[in-house]
């Protein structure tokens, strides 16, 4: 059972308004039978109005997330424990009395087989780390290390480790933890810059790139990219050439393939970040060896034909056309044709952009 999916609430019945009576039913009444009618009626309109109103259901006690969690793995426990029971059946031929089946019976047992679950642990632990009172870099730290936890994790059973318990949590575990994970961090991050600062320092941008470049595209969510661009803003300069020198513009052209439009037009503004961190610092793009493979690959080509795309927004074809604009200065192409497509199309754009860096790289290209 997915921990992210809620279960449908039971049908609550409302007790219906009794139908009015017909015109023609009233007319034949007579003035006395109505004057019996009016009393009776004041006298049960208290009750009318107590079954015609519609009554909220009362409401238990709020569960919380860590409780939830529990219900969930304990629920899988109850599951692997039958199944448990059913193999054993077959292997004994359905017959012994002292074999599994009176092993794990009780509650007990099931809760017990609940905490062998690591994924059970982590996902504990994940929420008691969020549920701490405040915003502190310690809580920070610990949130992240779940990131980080399960990018090696993944990392050893896409490796086919021998080191890895037969037991132990799946990919699809592993890729919900960090998603869970990543999600606070994003949110905290647009809270507060401090928290954004404190992941820079971190250096927590390796293992979120780990997802991006490992996981097949339908397990990546848009947390784990919009991140990225929160941590990608303002970036210093050695960041950004390490980030070349990794090579990761190549690793995130491969999410302009992603089928959540969100995440396409987050991968544009990452990569328009890096390269204008160079640009913003003064940083003679030419220079840099990777340029040379990045005009020689199909990465300006995808950009190009992202950009041209109906059903891009202005500011993502605005990030386009800075990143196009930007390696073409870079790179210095000689006919300059690239060069006048990213000007006709900027010129498409109101220069309002309340990103500082969308307004000086504006600047720059319409000289």
């Amino acid at each position: 059972m997915d921990p992210h999916n809620k279960e449908d609430l039971p049908e609550i019945e409302i007790a219906k308004e009794p139908e009015n009576q017909t015109e023609s039913d009233s007319q034949n009444l007579n003035n006395s039978e109505k004057q019996n009618e009016n009393i009776i009626l004041n006298e049960l309109q208290p009750n009318i109005q107590v079954l015609t109103t519609v009554q909220e259901p009362e409401k238990g006690p709020e569960i919380s997330s860590i409780d939830k969690i529990q219900i969930i793995i304990k629920g899988k426990a109850k599951k692997k424990n039958k199944e448990m029971k059913r193999q054993n059946k077959i292997k004994n031929n359905e017959g012994s009395k002292t074999d599994i089946n009176d092993k794990v019976q009780t509650n007990d047992d099931i809760n017990q087989l609940a905490q062998q679950d690591e994924y059970y642990q982590w996902m504990i632990e994940l929420e008691k780390a969020k549920n701490e009172v405040g915003i502190s870099q310690q809580k920070i730290i610990k949130v992240s290390s779940f990131l980080k936890m399960s990018a090696q994790r993944i990392f050893l059973l896409q490796n086919n480790t021998t080191s890895i318990e037969s037991n132990s949590m799946s990919s699809a575990s592993c890729i919900s933890v960090a998603n869970r994970a990543c999600q606070y961090l994003y949110e905290q991050s647009k809270l507060q810059e401090s928290v954004t600062k404190q992941l820079k320092e971190m250096n927590i941008t390796v293992d979120i790139l780990f997802f991006l470049t490992h996981l097949p595209l339908s397990a990546i969510s848009d947390c784990f990219i919009s991140l990225l661009c929160e941590i990608f803003k303002d970036m210093p300069l050695q960041a950004s050439i390490n980030l070349f020198n990794m090579g990761v513009i190549e690793h995130l052209i491969r999410l302009l393939n992603h089928p959540y439009s969100e995440i396409r037009e987050k991968t544009i503004e990452s990569i328009c970040y890096i390269i204008c961190a160079q640009i913003s610092n003064t940083y003679q793009l030419h220079k840099h060896p990777y340029y040379k493979g990045l005009q020689s690959s199909s990465i300006l080509d995808k950009i190009i034909k992202y950009m041209n795309s109906s059903e891009r927004t202005n500011t993502t074809r605005a990030y386009a056309a800075v990143i196009l604009g930007l390696v073409h200065q870079g790179i210095q192409m000689a006919d300059g044709m690239l060069m006048s497509v990213v000007k006709a199309l900027v010129k498409q754009l109101k220069p309002r952009s309340t990103e500082k860096v969308l307004r000086n790289v504006y600047e720059l290209i319409d000289k």
